[in-house]
C-alpha cells in the first residue's frame, strides 16, 4: 500500500516522476521474484526418461566425467526406462554431478538452483532417488551434501559405502571426524530407494536430517528418526555419482530422482 501512495502522489508531479515510480515498483517486485525458490510445481524432476540431458538435467558436470576419465549416461533398463548411469573405471577417483537446474523466473533461462536458506522461505527440502551399485567396495560418498566453497564442515552429509554398508554420516563443526548416524547392509546390483530430508540452517540447533529408505524412515544414532545438526556451510550443493575407490571400477545407477519442498513429491511411488 505505501508503494501505491507513493506511486500516486508521483503521477500528480508529472509523467517523469510516474514513470520512475513504476520503475521502482518493478525493480523491487523482479528482485522479490529472483529471491524465491524457483523449483517448478511439485518439485525438480531429473529423471532421464523426461528427456533431459544430463547437462540440461544437473547444474555442472565436471572434467572428472570426461570420456577418458568416466561418464554419465542414460541407458534403458528394462521395464524401468532409462536410468543415469555414473561410470567411474579404475584409476579414476570419481564421476559426480553438481547441483540441479532449474528455469530462473525473472529471465527464463535455466539455472543452478540456489539453496541458499533465507527467512520466509521454505528451507526445508527433500531429496529422493533410486540407486543401485555395482560393486560395495569402499567408497568416500554416492552422495555429498557439498560445500562450495570448503567452509567449516566441507560436506555436512555424506552417503557411502563402508564395509558392504551404506553408511550416513555428518561432519559437524567440532571435529572433522565425521559421526555415523545409519548403516545398512546393501548388495551389489539391488536397487534402494533413499530419500534425504534436509532442514538447512548454519545453526546445529534448528537444522536437522532424516532419512528413508524403501518407503520407511529410518533410526538414526540419537536414538530418533530426526537428526538435530547445522546442515548449512557455504553454497551447499547436491553431488550424485561416484567418489572414491580409484583401484576399482564401479558403475552407480540413479532413476526417479527428485527434488522438493514436498516429502510427498520425492517419496518411494
Amino acid at each position: 500500500m505505501t508503494v501505491q501512495r507513493n506511486v500516486r502522489r508521483n503521477v500528480t508531479t508529472g509523467a517523469a516522476g510516474a514513470l520512475a515510480a513504476t520503475a521502482a515498483v518493478m525493480t523491487l517486485l523482479a528482485g522479490q521474484a529472483h529471491a524465491a525458490p524457483v523449483l517448478p510445481a511439485g518439485g525438480w524432476n531429473g529423471d532421464p526418461d523426461t528427456g533431459l540431458a544430463a547437462t540440461a538435467a544437473f547444474g555442472h558436470i565436471g572434467s572428472n566425467c570426461a570420456p577418458d576419465k568416466g561418464s554419465i549416461t542414460a541407458p534403458s533398463s528394462g521395464t524401468r526406462g532409462k536410468i543415469w548411469r555414473y561410470h567411474k573405471p579404475v584409476g579414476s577417483d570419481r564421476c559426480e554431478s553438481k547441483g540441479i537446474k532449474v528455469t530462473d523466473d525473472v529471465t527464463g533461462a535455466p539455472v543452478m538452483h540456489d539453496f541458499t536458506p533465507r527467512a520466509g522461505e521454505a528451507n526445508k527440502y527433500y531429496l529422493g532417488w533410486e540407486s543401485r551399485l555395482s560393486s560395495t567396495v569402499d567408497n568416500h560418498a554416492i552422495f555429498q551434501w557439498k560445500s562450495y566453497p570448503e567452509g567449516l564442515q566441507n560436506w555436512p552429509v555424506v552417503l557411502k559405502v563402508v564395509n558392504n554398508k551404506l553408511t550416513l554420516i555428518h561432519r559437524t563443526t567440532a571435529t572433522p571426524v565425521p559421526v555415523t548416524l545409519w548403516q545398512k547392509d546393501i548388495l551389489p546390483n539391488d536397487w534402494n530407494h533413499i530419500v534425504l530430508g534436509l532442514k538447512l540452517s548454519g545453526d546445529a540447533a534448528v537444522g536437522t536430517i532424516e532419512l528413508w529408505i524403501n518407503g520407511t524412515k529410518q533410526t538414526l544414532s540419537n536414538g530418533a528418526k530426526e537428526y538435530p545438526a547445522r546442515t548449512w556451510d557455504t553454497g551447499n550443493q547436491p553431488k550424485w555419482g561416484l567418489y572414491g575407490a580409484a583401484l576399482d571400477e564401479v558403475n552407480h545407477d540413479i532413476d526417479k530422482v527428485r527434488v522438493s519442498t514436498d516429502y510427498n513429491d520425492v517419496k518411494q511411488p
